[in-house]
């Protein structure tokens, strides 16, 4: 059975990395059957944040605690974030949307410009965010991103956020004047998204 082979492999990777002690805390510390056979999620928590992933998401909660009125003390630090912890900060901002308004989305701009950023991932995040919110500043820059983009995965949340907001008719312009350019999947999904025949 291959889940035998893998314990096999694993234990034998154990024995020749560690002492006798570790080794045998180690395999005694694995519930094989719990991991292997019973149903639902393994029966250890996995905790993937780190000092920095937890930092980048109390900045988003120190502007949102500001309400616009200040920045953190550390903001600068973000200038040094990669993409994914620019990332990590917009779903934390996302995450307490019905606290987030246009002072505290004008301060992080103004701070950021990530309304103008290159970064796709964080496009994708920050100006659904801004057209929900109401922020109009990000309104053509949302335009030009989904007229330079064909994926999917970035078009999507623009539709999905002009939807929610109450935009139908000016995301079906955006839709009708990049049909052409669009991946087929993309325009078979933004169709049903936007209830279009």
């Amino acid at each position: 059975m291959i889940t035998d082979d893998l314990r096999l492999s694993w234990e034998i990777f154990i024995e020749d990395h560690y002492n006798a002690t570790e080794t045998n805390r180690i395999l005694a510390s694995v519930n094989w059957d719990a991991w292997i056979y019973e149903p639902g999620l393994p029966p250890v928590f996995l905790d993937f944040t780190t000092k920095d992933s937890n930092r980048s998401a109390a900045l988003a909660d120190g502007y949102v605690g500001g309400n616009g009125t200040f920045s953190p003390d550390w903001y600068k630090e973000f200038y040094d974030y990669y993409s994914n912890l620019k990332v990590v900060f917009l779903e934390s901002l996302a995450s307490q949307i019905d606290q987030v308004n246009i002072p505290i989305l004008t301060r992080i701009d103004n701070d950021f410009n990530l309304t103008t950023t290159l970064d796709p991932e964080v496009k994708q995040r920050w100006l659904p965010l801004c057209i929900r919110k109401g922020y109009k500043n990000a309104t053509e820059p949302a335009h030009q991103f989904v007229s330079s983009q064909g994926r999917l995965k970035y078009l999507k949340p623009i539709y999905l956020a002009l939807e929610q907001s109450g935009q139908h008719d000016l995301a079906v312009t955006w839709f009708n004047e990049n049909i052409d350019f669009y991946h087929p999947l993309a325009i078979s999904s933004l169709k049903k998204l936007l209830g279009i025949d």
